[in-house]
């Protein structure tokens, strides 16, 4: 006997968006639709064994967050998600705080990652189902669920940094798919604390088509934690709409669209000295061999056998609009031969910014570019442990000062 479908609400007020989710997802999952929230209110009383809420963010009269959060008391096991196409990051703080959302995904939607995502909700909710019948067997009844106590008023801070960490966790890209297109690459991430102001960006064709080009960056915010994971959602937010509205565009291009709109994303009172971000980008087309970068005082290095070669990014940063750094800025663009028989790393500064070694002092960036040419020896996925043991033995245990991030790769 087949197995009933999951049943998913999707609720939205474009109608189009509405007939384009059915269409896409009906083979796989019983699809309910609702045009307004009240629509969705009545189809979840008349189908309360619903498993996935799936919300526009940006409707009249109520918006997606609010519309979830009405259904939590009434409705908690199923699984919630908002879909938008705004950078919006006080709707995505108060989706996870108030709505308990599980995904927070921007349009437009790529159907196998929306697809894979639905199905990660549909097993958490079955999950869910699962644990509580063997509470019922075990002690005769299920506990109701305890709502997360909210932060004292003496120590909000790991609270944050917990919800920080989620809003990365549930924006960021994930990186498990760069294996379809670079299987040779490594992304070395040592956060200083749970959230990070150290980000990667990808920007992938729904299927590894050589023809289009992928987009690579890495980025640095000001501030690590709270603060710097905060950036980070916003940068990027803005990257993704940028890329889609773009189109292919070139990195230097869409690096000087990236400064303008991250500047005018920062209210005025903390723009310029306070709120901006370092970030390099590649562009790389596969089937030419060739390959794209511009960087915000992010530099791109080449290591070919013996041979470096550096490209430095530009000495303004993403969203620092003052003294010679204009809100309209151009970015260096440099264009490179791809060879399989290179490297090719992207990296913050933090690596070389720790303290350590005889003197206690910071490693600094000779140092560290001596380091990556001593890891040229090593296949690229055995560079990760090495430089893991090369920071241990550097700090000698004492405290980090920086996150740390590193994208290496290789072209096949």
């Amino acid at each position: 006997m087949k197995s009933e479908k999951p049943h998913i609400l999707y609720v939205d007020d474009e109608m189009d968006n509405l007939t384009v989710f059915k269409s896409t997802f009906r083979r796989d999952y019983k699809i309910h639709l609702a045009n307004s929230a009240e629509e969705g209110q009545e189809i979840l009383r008349q189908n309360p064994q619903i498993e996935v809420i799936i919300t526009d963010q940006r409707m009249p009269e109520v918006t997606g967050v609010e519309f979830l959060e009405k259904t939590v008391q009434e409705y908690p096991d199923s699984v919630r998600m908002i879909l938008t196409g705004f950078s919006d990051v006080e709707a995505i703080i108060d989706s996870i705080n108030k709505g308990q959302v599980f995904r927070y995904i921007t349009k437009p939607w790529d159907k196998e990652v929306l697809k894979q995502i639905i199905d990660e909700a549909v097993l958490n909710f079955q999950n869910k189902q699962a644990q509580k019948e063997k509470l019922a067997q075990t002690d005769g009844g299920a506990r109701p669920e305890t709502p997360p106590p909210a932060p004292n008023s003496e120590d909000q801070t790991p609270y944050f940094q917990e919800l920080t960490y989620l809003l990365q966790k549930t924006c960021l890209p994930s990186a498990q798919r760069l294996g379809e297109f670079l299987p040779q690459h490594l992304i070395f991430s040592r956060p200083l604390e749970k959230a990070s102001g150290d980000f990667y960006w990808l920007d992938l064709p729904p299927d590894p088509d050589p023809t289009q080009p992928i987009y690579l960056g890495v980025g640095d915010c000001i501030g690590h934690g709270i603060s710097g994971g905060l950036l980070s959602v916003i940068a990027v937010q803005l990257l993704n709409q940028i890329r889609q509205e773009e189109g292919f565009a070139p990195a230097d291009a869409l690096l000087r669209a990236f400064h303008k709109r991250f500047s005018q994303a920062i209210p005025a009172e903390v723009a310029g000295h306070f709120l901006h971000l370092a970030f390099g980008l590649c562009r790389l087309d596969l089937s030419a061999q060739q390959m794209q970068f511009a960087g915000a005082r992010v530099p791109l290095l080449v290591f070919d056998g013996e041979e470096v070669q550096e490209y430095k990014g530009d000495t303004c940063s993403i969203g620092y609009t003052a003294y010679d750094c204009p809100a309209e800025l151009s970015f260096t663009l440099h264009t490179i031969d791809l060879h399989s028989s290179s490297t090719y790393y992207l990296f913050t500064d933090g690596y070389q910014n720790q303290f350590g070694g005889p003197s206690f002092t910071k490693l600094k960036s000779q140092p560290f570019r001596n380091l990556l040419q001593t890891l040229q020896q090593f296949p690229i996925d055995r560079q990760g442990p090495e430089l893991d043991t090369h920071l241990d033995e550097w700090t000698q245990g004492q405290v980090r000062v920086d996150d740390i991030l590193l994208m290496g790769f290789q072209v096949p």
